[in-house]
């Protein structure tokens, strides 16, 4: 009993036990914000603010809702304003649970608007306030302890110290476990999720992001559904899962939609489209972008319509287009800057200077990237750091600076810490380095860093696909320097890895450019006719993914095989040394282009001079042809020689049907291209791209119209003024103008 007595003494020294009560009508509000249901729930504090006679306590819970709701609709800074009235009106009322909930509102006010320091200030004051309280129940106790442990987290991960925000936010999650409170743990595991994505721990980023997920829907709150449906997308996307990852993009963007939510809607449209992208569908990527560019300025966005722009600059990039590229990427970089966004700021001059290296430009490309790197060491991002220092590294050796690549690979050594992103950064640079000594012994070291990352846990499939290319180029080394031809059989083994890889990512350029370089493979095993397929199959990916720079480059280098057909055959003849072979297939020079991410530009080359069209059956028979006005004749042992060629290839030709096979005859280029029922060839001078590009548009034309079934008829009833004036008149479009 006497003990008894005195607790009860004690609790009348404490003071009263506070709780918070709401009316029926702030009950059905705080549910829709739950819900994620804003608009309903501000509509609904508005009807009972004007209705109802609140007393202090209610007005003051009222405030700090209409906080929390603005906050999360993006009215950032009226939700701060409300905040603090709410903590002004609570401190005089002495209410320490509504100190608490007005200091909760004005944290998350401050995070959003990212006050960083001034959040940390309230945050302290929050913390000193739950020592003094002594009349809070275990509950409420372990729920704002959790509280301020979460935000502590989030700042410490803006900062960049992920490992210590890690140490937070599993406090965080520690005191919420026990509570059963949905939305305080679904925002808490969202959180720890986006920490572990960062710290390169996907599998434990995605565990997290589905709890969230699971517990968002157990509330019906589709607006913070749809933001889990996004982060598990991304994650999803890192680890190479692309159609699943596609799947949760566009159950989001379902959502936003029935929901009216055109935010939503455009970001996911907008990553939609990146998906697309990865897999190498750049049109279909470039109408996504486009279709969240006309969301985001419907919207007034700003800083969303600079990231499409961006993304627009991307595709470009891809594409090969530079110019186009270089020009997205500095209206997106005008945007960024207006409104003073740092991070997007740095990103925009990253990718500028990618461009600047891409054109060989590397003093350009050095200013670019030391502008994004002034402004990610600000912003203290190690992970964005390490990228842009991998960039200055790669472009330093490209031009030779041993001192400049020294002093930024320690650099990148100082931020290596517990990322595995960055661990494996650092090895990669450390292996081009050692590359670039051109010592021996340094490039065995190199090769035993790089075999190393290929064998191990793919953390960035781009990165790993890289030092696959490089170990290409040393084994490469190793074959010209040693002679021994077993090395061949391991760069095989190495090439079909890249190309695993490269089929499973939808990297049609690293696919088109592996098979480029198995083509140069398959000459110095001195098999001719499949290095042939294999350019052909490599110019067929380009092509079809709208890599046309790449695509170039490929005809370029199916031309030049062509033209060394005669050494080539006479290497067979001889069996030629492997050191022979090497220099005719000038390996070198390819993989240099393709480690340096430079390809070869070839705008000022002449068009083809064009001799001779012909329109052929499967039987041979000549149903349409055209010789055209030129310097040069065609003399009929020419043409005889010529049709020689192409019956040769008749048969072939029609069980490839769809792709362009190249035959050299004399200074001739003959392009063959089978169509069921009919096969066309184009006979020219000169370089076969643009050749290339009208034959297959003059295809295009004559199957779209009704010249098609019209030629077929000329084998039963003989040739046609009509059909032969149609046809005329497409070649004088395609080929004469």
């Amino acid at each position: 009993m006497p003990t008894q007595y005195i607790k009860q003494i004690i609790n009348r020294l404490k003071g009263p036990e506070y709780t918070l009560v709401l009316s029926p009508n702030q009950q059905t509000a705080e549910t829709l914000f739950f819900e994620g249901k804003y608009d309903d729930a501000l509509q609904i504090i508005e009807k009972a603010r004007l209705k109802e006679d609140f007393s202090e306590n209610e007005q003051i819970q009222t405030m700090i809702l209409k906080s929390n709701i603005l906050n999360e609709m993006g009215e950032k800074q009226e939700g701060f304003q409300l905040s603090i009235r709410a903590l002004q009106r609570s401190q005089q009322l002495d209410h320490p649970l509504l100190k608490f909930e007005s200091l909760r509102a004005q944290i998350n006010s401050l995070f959003l608007l990212g006050n960083l320091d001034q959040c940390q200030q309230v945050i302290s004051e929050s913390e000193l306030l739950l020592k003094k309280s002594r009349r809070l129940n275990k509950n409420d106790k372990k729920k704002y302890r959790a509280i301020i442990q979460h935000y502590s987290g989030k700042i410490l991960r803006k900062k960049g110290d992920l490992s210590e925000a890690n140490t937070y936010l599993s406090k965080a999650y520690d005191e919420l476990k026990e509570l059963g409170n949905n939305y305080e743990q679904a925002t808490l595991y969202n959180d720890l999720g986006i920490n572990n994505a960062m710290k390169g721990n996907s599998d434990l980023a995605l565990t997290y992001f589905k709890r969230s997920l699971s517990l968002y829907e157990t509330l019906k709150n589709n607006s913070s559904s749809i933001k889990l449906y996004n982060n598990i997308g991304q994650i999803l996307w890192q680890q190479g899962e692309l159609e699943e990852a596609l799947q949760h993009y566009l159950r989001g963007q379902s959502l936003s939609e029935k929901a009216g939510q055109k935010m939503y809607s455009a970001a996911l449209l907008l990553n939609i489209g990146l998906i697309n992208q990865s897999k190498g569908d750049l049109d279909l990527a470039l109408d996504y972008f486009q279709k969240s560019l006309s969301l985001f300025q419907e919207l007034d966005r700003s800083n969303e319509v600079a990231i499409c722009q961006n993304n627009m600059g991307n595709i470009y990039q891809a594409k090969g287009e530079l110019d186009i590229a270089l020009g997205y990427y500095e209206k997106s970089l005008t945007y960024f800057e207006e409104i003073d966004n740092k991070y997007e700021m740095a990103a925009s001059y990253h990718n500028i200077g990618i461009i600047y290296r891409e054109k060989g430009d590397t003093v350009e490309t050095s200013a670019q990237l030391a502008k994004a790197l002034i402004i990610q060491k600000e912003l203290g991002n190690p992970l964005e750091i390490s990228g842009t220092l991998l960039l200055m590294i790669q472009n330093y050796i490209q031009s030779g600076s041993k001192d400049s690549t020294e002093h930024y690979l320690a650099k990148l050594n100082e931020i290596r810490g517990e990322n595995k992103v960055i661990e494996q950064r650092y090895q990669y640079a450390k292996a081009q380095v050692l590359i670039m000594s051109g010592r021996t012994v340094h490039k065995a070291e190199a090769q035993q860093i790089l075999t190393e990352i290929v064998e191990s846990e793919i953390i960035d499939h781009e990165l790993t696909v890289e030092a696959m290319f490089h170990l290409f180029e040393l084994l490469l080394f190793e074959l010209q320097t040693t002679g021994n031809e077993d090395v061949i059989k391991e760069i095989k083994v190495l090439s079909h890895k890249i190309i695993t890889i490269a089929e499973s990512q939808k990297s049609f350029s690293d696919l088109a450019e592996i098979y480029r370089l198995q083509s140069k493979l398959a000459l110095l095993e001195l098999d001719v006719k499949e290095s042939q397929r294999l350019l052909s199959q490599a110019q067929i990916i380009a092509e079809t993914k709208g890599l046309h720079r790449l695509a170039q480059s490929i005809s370029y280098e199916f031309d030049s095989l062509l033209n060394d057909l005669a050494k080539w055959n006479d290497f067979i003849e001889r069996d030629a040394s492997i050191t022979e072979r090497y220099e005719l297939a000038e390996l070198e020079s390819m993989m240099s282009a393709i480690l340096e991410r430079k390809g070869k530009q070839y705008d000022d080359l002449p068009e083809e001079d064009p001799m001779m069209l012909l329109i052929l059956d499967e039987a041979g028979l000549c149903l349409f042809s055209k010789t055209f006005p030129s310097e040069s004749f065609l003399q009929d042992q020419l043409i005889g020689g010529l049709l020689t060629s192409i019956n040769a290839f008749m048969q072939e030709a029609f069980s490839l049907s769809g792709s362009i096979e190249r035959i050299k005859h004399e200074e001739n280029t003959l392009l063959l291209k089978s169509v069921d029922p009919y096969l066309f060839a184009y006979v020219f001078q000169g370089q076969s791209y643009s050749a290339m590009q009208k034959l297959e548009k003059f295809i295009e034309a004559v199957h779209d119209s009704t010249l098609w079934e019209e030629i077929t008829k000329i084998r039963s009833t003989g040739r046609s003024d009509k059909v032969n004036d149609a046809l005329n008149e497409e070649i004088s479009k395609v080929f004469l103008q």
